[in-house]
């Protein structure tokens, strides 16, 4: 039988990711928060936000290093990780990543001092220019509503 092991998360960024290289690129590392809200028994309104850690590895870190930024929305998919290390203390450390395959802005991207305004794609509908009509020139009838 076939199994599937897919996260899909939108969330916002708990800190600017932690870029570092490796032997065969680069890593990068930041954790992201989701958030649910629900009404208890009462009425009263209760909140929960759940931290899910990230990686990214080569070209997705360099976009992350790029172009991520702390409080920032995003979509993550990716893969579930859990992996374990033993510190320098001898205490064994656990940890569940999700490691990401693909990442997008939600809303728009935060501008940089060091990188220019891009313009949008161009539009056919630049290619005219708009004619400047006074409140008075326009009849009732030619309203299309």
């Amino acid at each position: 039988m076939a199994s599937i092991n897919k996260a899909i998360l939108i969330g916002n960024l708990g800190q600017t990711p932690e870029i570092k290289p490796t032997q065969n690129g680069s890593v990068a590392r930041f954790s992201i928060a989701t958030n649910k809200s629900w009404k208890d028994s009462n009425g009263d309104k209760k909140d929960k936000t759940c931290w899910h850690n990230i990686v990214a590895f080569n070209k997705l870190s360099d976009f992350c290093g790029r172009y991520l930024e702390k409080g920032q929305t995003v979509f993550i998919e990716g893969e579930i990780n859990n992996r374990s290390w033993t510190g320098d203390d001898g205490v064994k450390h656990y940890i569940s990543e999700i490691v990401a395959d693909k990442i997008q802005f939600v809303g728009s991207k935060p501008k940089t001092e060091a990188e220019p305004e891009i313009s949008p794609p161009f539009q056919p509908t630049q290619m005219f220019q708009p004619v400047a009509v006074g409140v008075n020139e326009i009849a009732d009838d030619d309203v299309p509503f």
